[in-house]
């Protein structure tokens, strides 16, 4: 059974959500990760989430890059991770009563290698990899770019027929740093005006 609360992923959890990671929905994002991991041998790919709602997902939250708790830990891209920023995006879709099958996750660069900083080789390889992506989305009509990176990957797709909203990366800067209490309620905000853009 799919646990839906924060931290939810610990070692069982994610075993079951990977034995999840061929089913209908899940399919064809399983093997865009398979493709990948032959390009980056030496990195981790997590996986998507099975919680969320795989090619079937309305909204896409695009962040920066896999923490270690998802390259290594879980080995999925959720908001059910053990790591902050999961916690605080699980935190928001909660508050606002936002169901997760409308959402699919993923980062602008898909691989863990051990740190956290992005290059700029990185983030151009990421680009081109997010335009692979959206063809196995065609449900996605509304994109939430989170934080300056994600920004500057995901703009262009409005001219695909996307909805852009651009708010903070929901790491701990959103809740701790400067600006920090108008950054965490944008989040939020947000992800709801995404939601609401896709069912009005």
């Amino acid at each position: 059974m799919i646990v839906d609360e924060p931290y939810a992923n610990d070692s069982v959890q994610s075993a079951f959500r990977r034995s999840l990671l061929r089913e209908p929905h899940m399919l064809q994002l399983t093997e865009y990760v398979e493709h990948l991991r032959h390009i980056y041998p030496e990195d981790d790919v997590p996986d998507f989430d099975p919680a969320g709602g795989g090619t079937d997902a309305r909204v896409l939250v695009l962040l920066e890059k896999p923490s270690f708790v998802a390259g290594a830990g879980s080995r999925l891209i959720s908001p059910h991770n053990r790591d902050p920023t999961a916690k605080h995006l699980w935190e928001h879709m909660n508050n606002n009563g936002l169901a997760r099958n409308l959402f699919v996750h993923w980062n602008i660069v898909p691989t863990w290698n051990g740190t956290m900083k992005i290059t700029a080789a990185e983030e151009r390889r990421g680009a081109a990899h997010l335009n692979e992506l959206l063809k196995l989305l065609p449900n996605v009509r509304a994109a939430v770019l989170c934080g300056a990176k994600a920004q500057r990957a995901g703009q262009k797709w409005a001219d695909h027929g996307i909805s852009i909203f651009k708010t903070a990366h929901p790491g701990m800067q959103a809740r701790n740093g400067p600006h920090s209490r108008e950054n965490w309620k944008q989040i939020g905000a947000v992800l709801s005006q995404a939601v609401l853009s896709v069912n009005g």
